[in-house]
């Protein structure tokens, strides 16, 4: 098969994948987007793709949801688990699709963690992280607990808001965020909504082409960036400005263009708290372990380890890699040559060689 016909054959599996997930058709989406990255090793595609790919492939395997319920039990867990397990050995071989989708990989390790803890603290830090792995029909369901529980939860409001903008209700979206904008402590993030509100208004307008939709997604998106100046909010701006015209686009880009770019961090106090309910009920896997150890490190004073040094902080430990980090470790190597060695922080490789018998 040529490279043109290959390129054209993932074109019909994207395709394919975007009408599964529309449909809610979990298992249909987990087998197309398995075959799209699968093939993807041998086709240069474009970073977005890859990773909206991977986003959908990685949402699938929560299914119809039940890991992210309030009365789920921890068999959920392994089993969703085990599956990523051999995707991470499938990873382990392919170095240029690993390091493109990471990030997104780490997203859904945060919400297996996280999904051992009921607290409102991690139950709203999952619903975020659900909408960035495709799957903001979760996050809704997520966040209307939380709004059960508080009518007054503006966070819970901005996420659910914000999920349904992702499935195209922009009109109940932006009504939502509204209420968002009017939260308990008015003074308290306030750039969550701003941005959500903005990317709802910026999407009637794309669909409707009302010229009001786009005058008040600018508003909002500026209102963002003047009182809560951060990378999110650069882009909100930026986008919104793209759309009013190249001399507000321009504006934009030079007030924004010294902001500095890094890969969000875990919620380290939803992280603690959720570790100590995980270790109480001894449900300690590789992956939870390898989250333990690497949030543990983010959480207790190691926050500036490089990116490079922990760029695979997250991902399960495969077959490969285990039998590689015993033999360097047997052959003398320290743990700071290990930990750059595997890009993992110092804490995970203790931790690895401890489950390995290999430290006390």
């Amino acid at each position: 098969m040529s490279a043109s016909d290959k390129k054209d054959s993932l074109v019909a599996l994207l395709g394919a994948c975007s009408a599964a997930w529309k449909a809610g058709d979990w298992h249909q989406l987990e087998e197309i987007s398995q075959s799209v990255l699968w093939r993807a090793s041998g086709i240069q595609l474009e970073t977005s793709v890859l990773t909206q790919a991977a986003s959908w492939y990685l949402g699938s395997l929560l299914g119809s949801g039940q890991l992210v319920a309030r009365d789920h039990d921890f068999s959920d867990l392994l089993v969703v688990e085990d599956k990523v397990k051999k995707f991470d050995d499938w990873l382990d071989g392919q170095p240029r699709i690993a390091a493109t989708i990471a990030l997104t990989r780490a997203y859904l390790g945060e919400i297996l963690l996280l999904s051992t803890d009921d607290s409102a603290l991690s139950r709203g830090r999952t619903a975020s992280l659900l909408r960035k792995i495709a799957r903001p029909d979760l996050a809704i369901v997520v966040s209307d607990e939380l709004l059960d529980r508080s009518r007054l939860n503006y966070y819970a409001l901005a996420n659910k808001g914000a999920a349904m903008a992702d499935l195209g209700n922009l009109d109940d979206a932006i009504g939502l965020l509204s209420s968002a904008l009017r939260p308990f402590h008015p003074t308290e993030g306030l750039d969550r909504p701003l941005n959500a509100i903005s990317r709802a208004y910026r999407l009637r307008f794309e669909r409707d082409g009302d010229v009001h939709d786009l005058e008040r997604s600018f508003d909002y998106a500026r209102a963002s960036w003047t009182s809560y100046p951060s990378e999110f909010s650069a882009r909100t701006y930026v986008a919104a400005a793209a759309e009013m015209g190249e001399d507000e686009k321009a504006e934009a880009e030079a007030a924004t263009e010294n902001i500095p770019t890094s890969p969000p961090l875990p919620n380290e106090e939803a992280v603690d708290r959720a570790l100590q309910i995980l270790q109480h009920h001894l449900v300690i896997d590789e992956a939870t372990e390898q989250q333990d150890s690497s949030e543990h490190d983010l959480v207790h004073g190691n926050a500036r380890t490089s990116a490079s040094q922990s760029a695979r902080a997250g991902l399960t430990w495969t077959t490969r890699e285990d039998e590689d980090l015993k033999a360097s470790f047997r052959r003398g190597a320290s743990i700071k040559e290990l930990a750059s060695k595997h890009q993992r922080s110092a804490g995970a490789i203790r931790s690895r060689l401890r489950r390995q018998g290999l430290l006390e």
